[in-house]
C-alpha cells in the first residue's frame, strides 16, 4: 500500500491557485443552472465575520456547495479538509483538490496549514461529523450529542477539531500580540512575509480579531429514493452495485436531478476565546512567550514543559469540548423545518403512544394547527412552505402537493397503508435498519431524527394533537384570518426583490391593503363578508365596512 504521507512534505498545502479556483467557480455556476436543486443560503452577517464554517453532512453533493456560496457572496476563497484517500499518488484529482485549498485529514500539520490560511484572510470549511450521517440521528438515548461511526460500528462524539483549530489560532494571535508588546520587529516581519499579508498593521488586526466558528445547517427537502437517471446510468455501465453505492446514487441523484430544496442556514457564531475564563486568557498570554511559529501554538500541548503549559494544556482540551458542544448544538438547532418533519414527528409520536392508526382528518388538522403554533416561535426556522398560506392552507381539506408526495413515498416504502378515512402505521416503522439502507427504507425515521434536537417541534405537534379534536370554530376563524395577513406579507416580501422594481414603480395604490376584521360593540350574531374586485384591495371597502 502506498504511503499516504509520502507527498505531505510540500509546505504549500492549503495554498490556493486563484486561476483554478476561479475556473471551478465558473464551472459550478454553469452546472447550477442545469441542476434541479434549489440552493438558498441564509447567512446575514455571519458569512463576513466567520473564519471557520461548520456544516452537517448528509450527502456527497453538499461538500462542494459552501465554498461556492461563500465565494459568490463575499469573494473569499475557502480551504477545506478532505479524506486522505483522495491524495494517494500524483493524480489529476489529487492535484486539483490541492490547488483549490483541500488538505488531507491526516496531514501532520493540518491545523497549522489551515490556521495560516485564515491569517491570510481566507475561510475554512469543516464537516465536524467526520462522515455522512445518513440516519440524521445525532442524539443518543440520554439526549447527548453523538453519531454513528462506520469505522467502529459504534456511536461517538462529534469532532473537536474545529475548536482545536480556533484555539490554536488564538494561541498564535497571543504570540503576535506579545511580539508587538515587546517590539520584536524582526519576528513580526518574518510572520508578515510568511503569511503574505500587506503590512504589520494588517497582521495586528488579525491578532486582535476573535476567531469565530460559524455553525451552519444544510437541510434537504424532500428526501427521495426513487429511480433516477444517475442511478440507471451507473447501473448500466457497472457489473453490479453494492447496497451503499445503490443507496447513495438513488439519494444523490434525486437531490441533483429532481426538484429539491437545499437550505443552508448559519447560526450564532462561537468564539472559543470567549469560552475561556479570564484566568485562561491570562495564562494563554504567559504560556506563549517564546513561541515563534504556528506549529509552536499547536504542538506545545503535546510536549508541555512548564507547569503553566501543562495547566493550559488541561484547559485547552476542556474548553475545546465546551466549544464543540456549543457549535454542534447551534448547528442542529438551525434545521429548516418542513411539512415532512411535522408529519414524521406526529407518526413516530403516535407509535410511541401505541397508536397504530389515525383518522385522516385528525392527521391533517393536527398538522395545520402545528404549523400555526410554530409560526409564533421566533427561535426556529420554517421552510417557505410553512410560511406561505397558499402552500399549506388546503391541508385541512386533504389537498397539499408536498404532503401527497410524503404519503405516496411512505406507502411506496411500506410504512403506511391508507384507506378512505384512515392512515395505518405498519410494523416496518419500528424496525432497525442498516446505516446504508435507512434513507431508502424508512425516510420517516430520518425526518423524525433530524428534528429531535429541536424540542419545540415535538411540543407543537403534541399540543396540536390535543387541540385538533376540540378546537372551537372561533379558533379556526382566527387562524384563517391570520393566514390572510401572512399571505399578504409573503407576497409583499416576494415583490421587494430588485427584479420587480419596474413593476413596483407603476404601483398607484397607496392605502394599506391589509385585510381587516371589524367587531361590533353589540353583536347580533350576524356576520358580513365583503369581497373586493381583482383590481381593488380591502382598503377600498373599509369605510363601507365601518358603515355596516
Amino acid at each position: 500500500m502506498p504511503d499516504m504521507n509520502s507527498n505531505y512534505s510540500d509546505d504549500r498545502w492549503g495554498n490556493i491557485d486563484a486561476d483554478i479556483y476561479d475556473w471551478s467557480i465558473k464551472v459550478f455556476r454553469a452546472l447550477r443552472k442545469m441542476l434541479s436543486v434549489n440552493v438558498q443560503m441564509d447567512a446575514a452577517s455571519q458569512i463576513n465575520q466567520g473564519d471557520i464554517f461548520l456544516f452537517n453532512h448528509f450527502s456527497r453533493f453538499e461538500t462542494f456547495i459552501p465554498q461556492y456560496m461563500i465565494y459568490e457572496q463575499t469573494g473569499d476563497y475557502c480551504c477545506s479538509i478532505a479524506s486522505s484517500e483522495f491524495f494517494v499518488g500524483d493524480t489529476l484529482l489529487a492535484n486539483y483538490l490541492k490547488n483549490v485549498g483541500a488538505v488531507p485529514h491526516d496531514h501532520p500539520r493540518l491545523f497549522s496549514l489551515l490556521a495560516g490560511q485564515i491569517i491570510r484572510g481566507r475561510k475554512v470549511i469543516i464537516f465536524p461529523e467526520g462522515g455522512m450521517v445518513k440516519d440524521r440521528r445525532v442524539l443518543d438515548k440520554r439526549g447527548h450529542y453523538s453519531i454513528y461511526s462506520r469505522i467502529t460500528g459504534e456511536r461517538r462524539k462529534q469532532h473537536t477539531g474545529p475548536a482545536v483549530l480556533a484555539q490554536g489560532l488564538e494561541t498564535f494571535k497571543a504570540c503576535v500580540r506579545n511580539a508587538y508588546k515587546n517590539k520584536n520587529t524582526a519576528l513580526l516581519m518574518h510572520w508578515k512575509n510568511e503569511f503574505e499579508v500587506d503590512n504589520l498593521e494588517q497582521l495586528l488586526m488579525q491578532a486582535l480579531k476573535p476567531t469565530l466558528i460559524v455553525p451552519a445547517n444544510i437541510t434537504f427537502y424532500p428526501i427521495r429514493s426513487t429511480e433516477n437517471i444517475l442511478h440507471k446510468g451507473v447501473e448500466m455501465l457497472s457489473k453490479g452495485l453494492s447496497l451503499r453505492q445503490t443507496e447513495e446514487l438513488l439519494i444523490e441523484g434525486n437531490i441533483i436531478f429532481k426538484d429539491t430544496d437545499m437550505h443552508i442556514r448559519m447560526g450564532k457564531p462561537v468564539a472559543p476565546y470567549h469560552v475561556w475564563h479570564w484566568w485562561n486568557r491570562s495564562l494563554l498570554e504567559r504560556c506563549t512567550v517564546g513561541f515563534c511559529s504556528l506549529d509552536d501554538a499547536f504542538d506545545f500541548h503535546a510536549d508541555a514543559k512548564t507547569w503553566k503549559q501543562k495547566l493550559f494544556r488541561y484547559y485547552f482540551k476542556k474548553n475545546a469540548a465546551i466549544a464543540r458542544n456549543l457549535y454542534m448544538e447551534e448547528m442542529y438547532a438551525n434545521v429548516t423545518i418542513n411539512l415532512c418533519h411535522l408529519a414524521s414527528t406526529l407518526i413516530m409520536h403516535s407509535l410511541e403512544q401505541n397508536q397504530e392508526k389515525i383518522e385522516k382528518q385528525q392527521f391533517h388538522t393536527t398538522l395545520y394547527i402545528a404549523i400555526k403554533l410554530l409560526q409564533k416561535n421566533t427561535a426556529i426556522h420554517l421552510h417557505p412552505g410553512l410560511i406561505n398560506p397558499d402552500d399549506y392552507r388546503k391541508l385541512l381539506h386533504g389537498h397539499n402537493e408536498r404532503f401527497d408526495q410524503f404519503i405516496h413515498a411512505a406507502e411506496h416504502c411500506g410504512l403506511i397503508v391508507a384507506d378512505k378515512n384512515q392512515y395505518f402505521f405498519t410494523p416496518k416503522l419500528r424496525e432497525e435498519y442498516d446505516f446504508d439502507a435507512i434513507r431508502m427504507e424508512n425516510p420517516i425515521a430520518v425526518y423524525n431524527n433530524e428534528t429531535k434536537p429541536i424540542k419545540a417541534v415535538l411540543d407543537a405537534v403534541t399540543t396540536a394533537a390535543d387541540m385538533a379534536a376540540n378546537a372551537e370554530p372561533a379558533a379556526f376563524a382566527d387562524w384563517y384570518f391570520d393566514d390572510e395577513t401572512l399571505s399578504l406579507a409573503y407576497d409583499r416580501a416576494l415583490y421587494l426583490d430588485a427584479v420587480h422594481d419596474e413593476l413596483n414603480k407603476r404601483e398607484t395604490a397607496h392605502l394599506d391593503p391589509q385585510p381587516f376584521f371589524l367587531a361590533p360593540q353589540n353583536p347580533n350574531g350576524t356576520g358580513i363578508l365583503l369581497v373586493h374586485g381583482l383590481l381593488a384591495s380591502p382598503a377600498e371597502l373599509r369605510a363601507y365596512g365601518e358603515h355596516l
